[in-house]
């Protein structure tokens, strides 16, 4: 019916029923749009939650690597601090040895060199010993 009064939409205008099919038509269309108005109401409310932890992930995750980087800085890790202490080692190693060679190559040195070469090695074992 609403087809054949658009063949004739002035006449039907006035004295048909095209206003009325109209009118039912555009209140069709707003209730489909408030319909889906609320189904996308609902699933930002379902979102909310989602939206909310995706705005605080970047908050959060910065104060995760400041609190690393604090901690890193003010505490030195374990790994470090055993590196160091076999750095330290391996030069107190070298140093011994290095005392020794000059004990054994310089057979004709003075007794004053003699004396401070094996004071120089008892110190650096002391130490060595103390290290470990």
């Amino acid at each position: 019916r609403y087809e054949q009064e658009l063949m004739q939409p002035i006449k039907n205008l006035f004295a048909g029923a095209l206003v009325q099919m109209l009118l039912i038509q555009i209140q069709k269309l707003k209730v489909e749009t408030e319909s889906a108005l609320m189904q996308m109401d609902q699933i930002l409310l379902t979102n909310q939650i989602n939206f909310a932890l995706m705005a605080a992930t970047p908050a959060v995750l910065g104060m995760a690597g400041l609190m690393a980087l604090t901690k890193h800085l003010v505490f030195k890790s374990p790994a470090a601090q055993r590196d160091a202490m076999r750095q330290e080692l391996r030069m107190l190693l070298i140093e011994v040895d290095r005392a020794l060679h000059n004990e054994c190559d310089e057979e004709t040195a003075s007794s004053g060199e003699k004396s401070m070469q094996i004071g120089l090695l008892l110190f650096t074992l002391n130490y060595l010993y103390r290290a470990a």
